[in-house]
């Protein structure tokens, strides 16, 4: 809707006729928020611990944009991201859980595995995961 406004700016009085005023200050602030940690992950290019989708888009030898018009694509390239990458994942991990605590034996298998691993919270990394093949064989088998 936002850039349907934009591409046909005598339509912008448009898109407010049809939503609640909450919703058109949500989206504001939204919007606001968005911009707020996009510049926030430009700060950290090039010195995060682990890679992610951002570096794609903003490598650590790429140059900042400048424009508001290159910003505003920027923020919604990463809004894009956040909405398409995040629900399949979310959702693959909502089933696996699902089917862990609807089999308790499986569940408990597992607890045994990852605290057999760890010894706190703090030391869970994404590379010590890799190691755990009941984690694993559960993600697997929750793709099928």
């Amino acid at each position: 809707m936002e850039q349907v406004s934009r591409r046909f700016p005598s339509l912008k009085w448009v898109k407010n006729m049809f939503l609640p005023v909450a919703k058109i200050a949500s989206m504001r602030e939204m919007v606001k928020t968005g911009r707020a940690e996009v510049q926030k992950r430009l700060c950290q290019k090039g010195s995060t611990e682990q890679l992610d989708f951002f570096e794609q888009l903003m490598p650590a030898d790429g140059v900042i944009p400048q424009s508001p018009k290159e910003m505003r694509h920027l923020e919604q390239l990463t809004t894009q991201l956040l909405f398409g990458g995040f629900e399949p994942v979310s959702s693959w991990f909502y089933s696996t859980l699902m089917c862990l605590l609807a089999t308790p034996e499986s569940h408990k298998t597992l607890v045994q595995e990852i605290r057999g691993r760890f010894s706190s919270c703090d030391d869970i990394k994404p590379t010590g995961l890799v190691s755990l093949p009941y984690l694993n064989a559960c993600l697997e088998e929750s793709l099928l």
